[in-house]
């Protein structure tokens, strides 16, 4: 597992957000960690509230993370377990935040998910 730029939005440019997950076969974790792009960042007026990591292992579902309400530049970040060698992960989240584009405020949302095998 590795880092992986993603897309954010539905803009005809993409916008990248990067996405890191780490397999630690000796603590049975995955560790991840989620930054929002600069360009999203630049319209967000306040506080972000992140719902937590929703994860599965081999199909069963397991406790989900906690979540936050932070600044727009945080890093998230958060631990997996247990995971073990060959296990099957799915993982996701969703943040929503107030924007102001173009003089036009809203609600804006950001969903990202990753589905990952964990290998030694």
């Amino acid at each position: 597992m590795s880092q992986r730029n993603v897309a954010e939005g539905r803009s005809a440019a993409p916008v990248r957000a990067t996405l890191a997950a780490r397999f630690n076969c000796h603590h049975s974790t995955i560790n991840w960690g989620f930054k929002i792009s600069a360009r999203v960042q630049s319209v967000i007026t306040g506080n972000v509230h992140e719902s937590g990591v929703s994860w599965w292992r081999n199909g069963r579902r397991m406790p989900k993370n906690a979540g936050h309400v932070v600044g727009r530049s945080y890093h998230f970040h958060g631990t997996l377990k247990p995971v073990r060698h060959a296990d099957h992960v799915q993982f996701q989240d969703y943040m929503t935040f107030r924007v102001n584009i173009g003089g036009r405020p809203g609600t804006g949302s950001l969903t990202w998910a990753a589905d990952v095998t964990a290998k030694r």
